[in-house]
């Protein structure tokens, strides 16, 4: 029995596993090969690149909390801790939940860059286990979400983390006189922890309710 979305199932790079299994095998092939590359090479400063990037991924952020916010509250009757997941075509409200759901996973091919940027610059130490394992499994949890289980709380939640992270992000690498700023960089280490705690908690009592296992 297929239990695919059909709202998703023609979308680019969603009917199979394999894209994401090879992007995924090249992601670990960089994050293997490139820094014996850089070894011989003066590492990169990218402080334009890095301020394009991060405020790009604020706004990318801040839209996909706002859109999967407005996109829920606009379908009826919806729950917002447990909704079920109807598994139809053609209703246009739920197709907009699905489509920045979509989104937000290919967010996560964007934001796989930054371990490419950590590398150009030789900031090796920030390339850990902690860092590969987290990009590497949110590949497939989007690839997930978008095939089977379009659902509205991780991506609201995460995203908004990531508003906040990327913003962080963004004024730090103007350059050091922004750090008597930056004041709230602990906090977000606290949000973090939050927001796994919670959508964890949130998807445990979604598979608990629906009997999903």
């Amino acid at each position: 029995m297929n239990l695919s979305d059909p709202k998703t199932a023609d979308w680019p790079l969603v009917a199979s596993p394999w894209p994401t299994v090879s992007f995924v095998a090249a992601y670990l092939f960089i994050v293997k090969v490139g820094p014996k590359i850089m070894e011989t090479r003066n590492a990169y400063s990218l402080r334009e690149v890095l301020l394009v990037y991060n405020f790009s991924l604020v706004l990318l952020s801040a839209w996909m909390t706002y859109e999967s916010i407005a996109s829920a509250m606009d379908i009826p009757n919806f729950n917002f801790v447990c909704q079920s997941i109807p598994y139809i075509r053609g209703d246009e409200k739920r197709n907009r939940l699905a489509r920045v759901i979509y989104v937000y996973w290919l967010s996560k091919f964007v934001e796989a860059l930054e371990t490419i940027f950590f590398i150009l610059r030789k900031k090796n130490t920030q390339v850990s286990f902690l860092h590969v394992y987290h990009h590497t499994t949110m590949f497939f949890i989007g690839w997930a979400g978008a095939k089977w289980l379009p659902a509205f709380f991780g991506t609201a939640m995460n995203s908004f983390v990531h508003t906040v992270m990327y913003a962080y992000y963004g004024l730090s690498s103007i350059g050091p006189h922004m750090r008597p700023y930056l004041w709230w960089k602990h906090y977000i280490t606290k949000l973090q922890l939050v927001s796994a705690t919670s959508v964890l908690s949130n998807a445990s009592w979604f598979a608990y309710v629906t009997d999903m296992f």
